[in-house]
């Protein structure tokens, strides 16, 4: 990744405690340009009924070799068109007993330009309105069980 620049904060715009995004892509938590990142039991929630701007819970660009292991999430407004999870230009993720949280449109969503390999294993996604937003071209290619 030489070279390359994380997504950072937009420093054109002062201190607003009015709740200002300073990023790129509005998301709790975000990763850019890594390699071989895992998260085990990690839940990401929010009050979806406090006013706020839309966010994703997860975001990953140019992540290669992204593990979420028992992932449980929601976007930060109820029923969103905003993906809790969302992956945009990386390569090869598993995602394995994962939960769509309460409020959740869409659970996982994976950009077009995203390569490699899915492993879908076990995940719940009965509180979402759709449980998985992949590309036809890598569903076709995706394992998948349990689910």
């Amino acid at each position: 990744f030489a070279g390359v620049r994380k997504p950072k904060g937009n420093k054109d715009h002062g201190y607003d405690d009015r709740g200002i995004d300073f990023a790129p892509v509005a998301a709790h938590v975000t990763l850019g340009h890594a390699r071989d990142v895992t998260f085990t039991d990690v839940t990401v929630r929010t009050d979806t009924t406090a006013p706020q701007a839309d966010r994703h819970a997860l975001y990953a660009e140019t992540v290669t070799g992204l593990v979420l292991d028992g992932i449980a999430a929601h976007p930060s407004q109820a029923d969103s068109d905003r993906a809790a999870i969302h992956l945009e230009s990386g390569r090869d993720a598993t995602i394995r007993l994962g939960r769509a949280l309460a409020g959740t449109g869409t659970f996982v969503r994976i950009a077009e330009d995203f390569s490699g390999s899915l492993v879908r294993f076990g995940n719940d996604v009965t509180k979402a309105r759709v449980g998985f937003d992949v590309p036809d071209e890598l569903a076709q290619t995706a394992l998948t069980g349990g689910e």
